[in-house]
């Protein structure tokens, strides 16, 4: 890999070892001069880098982002080579209203083909930035993007080629889309955070573990059904960075998890949250949320462990671990895994809310990530067969909470306007139409994935034919869903494996009608559990079986999408495979675990 002369340093204070801990710090923020190199300073303000508007018209941002090969030290002395957008990771922030028109001049100096998909934007066709919506983008080339910004909302944008690896290497950004009317007149804090989490994974020697597939059979197997999972947690590209927070006074944060496959609890010891918003802006009604505390480990997870066969614990390549390769951590608590404490988000969503700190002068308050048991696996080879064997992690959401940020109380100014330590935020928020699917057609996607084969490949899908997964890449135009502008359909997503994934649909809003269990053996788990509230989602959690037993359980989440073009007439159509100069192929949709959509799990829609 080639290495160019702009290089970023972000100096971190990490702590050696396999696992994080609550000592790790760091109070470095990334900001950038007017060459583009990162440079370092102290501040409370942990805030990435706006990107420049270089053009004079109100109603237009444009912005030049470049992609480059540049370093960076996530421990002091170690270098590890990454890729960046303008030589900050997470790339700077592109701060936008709601109903302008975004140019972004984009240049490509890596020494491989890019593109650069705008997650959660509706937008025409061949601006979305997939693999098959645009040509790839050569090295050395260029590639104007411009629309029209049509919903106030927290999106990000990112590689979508050789996805998995791009974006741990560090090509991933923030994308604000704000409405200041709105903001004023629901009196929203006016504080508001950008915080970009993501995990990375670092060898014994502070180094960025090399990305892509191991050699090894059962350690690729491994990564490629539970994906890449860091030992770093960041928050923009820093590790446990630290905050000051005046009482009382109400904060905003805008999240996003540009994770490869972490699951991303957050929780505030002692703290409400009231989530304000999610992919698509602001909610109806605010959500309150209290934090997440630790709990004796419920008897339903002791009775799966003595159901799995644990044969990987006698193999060669060691005993059960936890996750980020060290030991689980648990004292005979986890955290609760009650999903409606705290703020929760799987890879690529994103969430808006709001936090009153209170305490005394001088207190501190950590940013928790929580685990989550989500069906993680272990592999190993069966020393008779020597075929890879792949059976349930039994530490699988028992990890200790790791502190990702620390927050120290101070004093309020006495001409501090905005303290209100009894705020809450609005009971009414935006108004969200119901999507109505009365007789609405129905398109399935089945997720799920074959046994590792003898080089530990592990086969994904999302479509079926004949009883057969078929993996994207042998996916046609003549399999493609296909729907007419302003239609209305149910995408029914099957899960039939034991472990949780996401779906994340390009271009377009969905909403969750309700999601169904089936267990053929115990009738007690078949349920239907019907959407909490209305909201809009481009992301959304899929969970898992409801039994140990894949074939005989099973779980279905429904969602309710309109495919209408307001907005951007004449744009969203799209089909085949193939793009164009021009034209775009289909809108892709698939699992946001970027290990699993690499390896096949994602097909196309096409709009006609």
């Amino acid at each position: 890999m080639n290495r160019i002369s702009q290089i970023a340093l972000l100096t971190m204070l990490l702590l050696s070892g396999c696992v994080q801990d609550d000592e790790q710090t760091n109070k470095n923020d990334v900001k950038a001069n007017a060459d583009g190199i990162s440079s370092f300073g102290f501040s409370k303000n942990i805030n990435g880098q706006v990107l420049k508007d270089i053009n004079s018209d109100p109603k237009i941002v444009e912005v030049n982002l470049t992609a480059q090969v540049s370093e960076i030290e996530y421990q002091t002395d170690v270098t590890s080579v990454i890729w960046s957008y303008n030589g900050m990771v997470p790339g700077p922030v592109i701060n936008a209203n709601v109903g302008d028109t975004l140019i972004v001049n984009f240049t490509n100096k890596l020494p491989e083909s890019t593109t650069v998909h705008w997650h959660g934007v509706e937008l025409p066709a061949n601006m979305d930035g997939s693999f098959i919506a645009q040509k790839a983008i050569q090295p050395g080339k260029q590639f104007t993007y411009k629309f029209k910004l049509l919903r106030a909302s927290t999106f990000w944008y990112h590689p979508h080629m050789r996805g998995n690896e791009q974006i741990e290497l560090g090509l991933q950004g923030m994308l604000v889309v704000h409405d200041p009317d709105e903001d004023i007149a629901l009196e929203l804090p006016k504080k508001e955070h950008h915080w970009v989490i993501d995990d990375v994974l670092l060898g014994h020697r502070g180094r960025l573990v090399e990305v892509g597939d191991p050699e090894d059979p059962a350690e690729r197997a491994k990564v490629q059904v539970n994906g890449r999972e860091g030992n770093r947690l960041l928050i923009n590209g820093l590790v446990n960075p630290e905050m000051e927070w005046p009482i009382g006074e109400p904060q905003r944060i805008r999240v996003v998890n540009t994770a490869n496959t972490r699951f991303m609890r957050l929780s505030i010891p002692d703290h409400t949250l009231y989530r304000i918003g999610g992919d698509a802006g602001l909610l109806q009604a605010p959500i309150t949320t209290e934090s997440i505390q630790r709990i004796k480990i419920p008897q339903e997870y002791l009775d799966d462990m003595d159901d799995m066969d644990m044969q990987c614990m006698n193999m060669d390549n060691g005993m059960d671990m936890g996750m980020n390769g060290g030991m689980t951590m648990n004292d005979g608590r986890i955290s609760d895994p009650d999903l409606s404490k705290g703020i929760f988000l799987t890879p690529g969503e994103r969430a808006d809310f709001i936090v009153v700190p209170h305490g005394y002068v001088g207190e501190t308050l950590n940013v928790q990530w929580h685990d989550y048991r989500r069906g993680r696996h272990n592999t190993c080879i069966d020393k008779d067969t020597g075929e890879v064997i792949m059976e349930m992690m039994s530490g699988d959401g028992q990890q200790a909470p790791i502190t990702i940020a620390t927050i120290t109380l101070v004093q309020a100014g006495t001409d501090n306007a905005d303290v209100n330590p009894d705020y809450q935020p609005p009971a009414l928020l935006r108004a969200t139409e119901k999507t109505v699917v009365t007789n609405a057609p129905i398109i399935p996607v089945i997720f799920g994935h074959e046994e590792p084969d003898a080089n530990g490949d592990v086969h994904f899908f999302v479509t079926m034919l004949n009883n057969k997964g078929i993996a994207f890449k042998d996916v046609t135009a003549e399999m493609a869903p296909r729907v007419n502008v302003n239609d209305t359909r149910i995408i029914e997503i099957k899960n039939t494996v034991m472990g949780d994934h996401n779906f994340h649909i390009h271009g377009f809003m969905f909403q969750l009608i309700e999601t169904e269990y089936v267990d053929l053996d115990e009738p007690e788990n078949n349920k239907i559990v019907p959407a909490p509230r209305i909201e809009l989602k481009d992301t959304i959690h899929i969970p898992r079986i409801p039994s140990m037993d894949e074939g005989r359980s099973w779980s279905i989440t429904r969602l309710a999408i309109h495919f209408g073009d307001e907005g951007r007439e004449g744009q969203i159509f799209a089909s085949g495979k193939e793009p164009t100069e021009t034209t775009s192929g289909g809108w892709l949709y698939h699992c946001h675990i970027l290990e699993h959509g690499d390896q096949g799990m994602a097909s196309f829609l096409q709009v006609f």
